[in-house]
């Protein structure tokens, strides 16, 4: 390379490194104006932050203070109201003598407006006690409410303590159900069967009880459901134990919408299992998180010895595999009928149907426990009558099977398939006289939680959702054995409040529906 060349290379390659310096120094430059941006913005949202928790914490503030002054009116207008009664029972009675002044506690309960109040006097029942030689030391007053069918009654029990002898005697209230609470269990019972038989939302018994001159909120109602299902606990397992020791079992499944606060649409399909002893007409529902995997009831099942009726959902499926040699599983004729029924216009499904409906119609020409029909007598009538309509109805299966002009994902050949893989189980209905050939039974205790989820929309936790599976196992229950349920959940939360925490199983299976007796 000559010397010229040399140098005007050199001239260049220096050139070239100015230029790179150059754009380093300016991109260094930017970078750092960039971060200085960020910073700014970094401090201006920590104190944007900073000012929204301030705000946070005014509004919490003044909600408080808002909340403060209401609680004051309220009790304002009780001491009203108070007064004003006093001064017309002083109107109406000048020459009444006034009762002692009974010693203020230290904290206020809540108290409803009844259109009915009565006092009652409550002396003590010891038969050491001579009212006559006592001399009263002061009368306390506690209050009960009770529900008689179409209102509330207000009953004030003055409780007289006495001493005599250098010793205490105390007329003693009613046993309250919940601690705290001045409801008695007849309130809970009318909660229990509004919300649970009749389906009605806790803001419309709320709206009811107010038109009936009983005014409660829904955060009241709320509170005595959650507590009441604590002292209901121990009977809703001797439920379980009682259904799952049942010789035949019809089983199913439904759902209700759960609010889960950590879903971004908030709530979600839970799922509710029922299980039906029909001998002792007991319904036992119970909720797992919301869960259908076949693991839930498997694991309800895991130990249990008998017949299990149900329609063809995989979990039920594998009760019939070698896992499960303690368990017989028979399938429901309506299920498998239903699919012929939405291709009613072929002729094969029209004569499939009317095989099925002949089958119904002669199994209920006897009820077992009717006229003295017992399940010996119904085996013989149906080894009798089902084996050739059973046999025709095999072969006209086979017959669309076998033919052509069907194509295979068509309605007549999806409930074709569907039947004959559920042909063996079908059959064994007739192998029993105690069974019936549907699992509708089901269906007819699942309404009460279809008519839940159309009034209510949703449970409002996975608690709740509990919660409702077991009021509504004890409402089912009382329904199957024809029972007044206001009557029965007044009596059980009765007696359960009386019983001793270490009382024996059997006081528990005699309050359960099918035993239950009327006192």
């Amino acid at each position: 390379m000559k010397p010229n060349e040399r140098e005007l290379y050199e001239d260049k390659i220096r050139d070239l490194n100015r230029r790179n310096l150059e754009t380093i120094a300016r991109y260094e430059s930017e970078l750092a104006s960039v971060r200085h941006e960020l910073e700014e913005a970094n401090t201006r949202c920590d104190f944007l932050m900073g000012e929204l928790d301030s705000i946070k914490k005014a509004l919490n503030l003044k909600n408080e203070e808002e909340e403060k002054v209401k609680n004051q009116l309220r009790g304002l207008g009780k001491l009203l109201q108070k007064k004003s009664e006093r001064q017309n029972a002083e109107k109406e009675s000048p020459g009444r003598k006034r009762r002692p002044v009974k010693k203020r506690l230290t904290f206020s309960r809540k108290e409803f407006y009844c259109t009915v109040t009565e006092e009652k006097d409550v002396f003590p029942q010891d038969e050491s006690f001579d009212m006559e030689k006592a001399r009263l030391i002061r009368i306390q007053d506690v209050v009960r409410y009770d529900f008689i069918p179409g209102h509330f009654v207000k009953t004030i029990y003055h409780l007289h303590h006495y001493s005599l002898n250098g010793d205490g005697y105390a007329a003693k209230a009613p046993r309250a159900m919940l601690k705290n609470s001045n409801f008695s269990p007849s309130v809970l019972a009318i909660v229990l069967q509004l919300r649970y038989v009749y389906s009605m939302t806790v803001d419309r018994i709320c709206k009811y009880f107010a038109e009936i001159g009983f005014d409660i909120d829904s955060a009241t109602i709320d509170s005595l459901l959650r507590k009441t299902a604590g002292h209901l606990d121990k009977l809703y397992r001797v439920l379980r134990d009682t259904v799952l020791s049942n010789p035949y079992l019809n089983i199913d499944e439904t759902y209700h919408k759960v609010l889960l606060k950590e879903l971004e649409k908030g709530s979600k399909n839970g799922y509710l299992w029922e299980i039906i002893a029909r001998s002792s007409g007991l319904v036992y529902f119970f909720y797992e998180d919301g869960s259908r995997q076949e693991e839930v009831i498997l694991k309800t099942l895991e130990f249990y010895k008998g017949l299990i009726q149900s329609d063809c959902y995989s979990a039920y499926k594998k009760l019939e595999s070698d896992l499960y040699p303690d368990i017989t599983r028979i399938a429901c004729w309506q299920h498998c009928k239903r699919y012929f029924l939405d291709c009613r216009g072929d002729k094969d499904a029209n004569a499939i149907i009317g095989l099925c409906s002949t089958l119904s119609h002669l199994d209920k020409k006897h009820r077992v426990g009717e006229k003295g029909w017992t399940a010996e007598d119904h085996l013989k009538y149906r080894r009798k009558y089902a084996p050739p309509i059973l046999q025709n109805i095999k072969y006209r299966l086979t017959s669309i099977r076998n033919r052509r002009d069907y194509l295979p994902k068509s309605l007549i050949r999806t409930a074709t398939e569907h039947m004959l893989t559920e042909w063996d189980a079908l059959c064994a209905v007739f192998n029993y006289g105690y069974t019936t050939m549907d699992n509708n039974i089901c269906e007819i205790y699942n309404r009460y939680i279809s008519l839940s989820r159309r009034n209510s929309l949703f449970f409002g936790s996975h608690k709740g959702a509990e919660r409702g599976a077991m009021y509504y196992s004890f409402a089912s229950s009382c329904r199957m054995n024809g029972l007044n349920t206001f009557e029965y959940f007044c009596d059980i939360l009765t007696k359960i409040v009386n019983l001793e925490e270490n009382a024996p199983i059997e006081k528990y299976r005699e309050l359960l529906p099918d035993m239950w007796k009327k006192a």
